[in-house]
């Protein structure tokens, strides 16, 4: 047997046969060979799940993947942005910070900071038209 190989026992009594997306492997280990994860993980998503049908394809299913890539419009001062990450880009101020203020408790000067912000960015546009 090759390192990283299971052994296989297709007359084992105590194996339990697995079905993944319609194909029926004999056993746990034989499952977790074919889809490259480990048994624990086939023997986990049967315990949780009841079933092994996202097992191998990554961190999430497409179906469950669907929306991923979608993103949270926001409104800083009655001013529209799709994303935080534009409004950031608008502002010329870090994601990161403008991140915080918005999800989280806002310091005590962050609101002027970004009407500060927003004012430039606004005397900037206005300059470049």
């Amino acid at each position: 047997m090759k390192a990283g190989e299971v052994a296989r026992r297709p007359n084992d009594p105590n194996a339990v046969p697995v079905m993944v997306r319609g194909t029926l492997y004999p056993s746990i280990a034989a499952a977790a060979q074919a889809l490259g994860v480990m048994p624990s993980t086939i023997s986990g998503h049967l315990r949780r799940h009841g079933h092994c049908d996202f097992v191998g394809l990554g961190q999430k299913s497409p179906a469950h993947n669907r929306d991923a890539h979608r993103t949270t419009p926001i409104s800083i001062h009655g001013r529209r942005f799709p994303s935080i990450k534009a409004a950031s880009d608008y502002l010329g101020v870090p994601y990161g910070w403008l991140y915080k203020v918005i999800r989280t408790a806002r310091p005590a000067n962050a609101g002027d900071r970004i009407l500060a912000a927003l004012m430039r960015a606004d005397a900037q546009t206005e300059g470049r038209a």
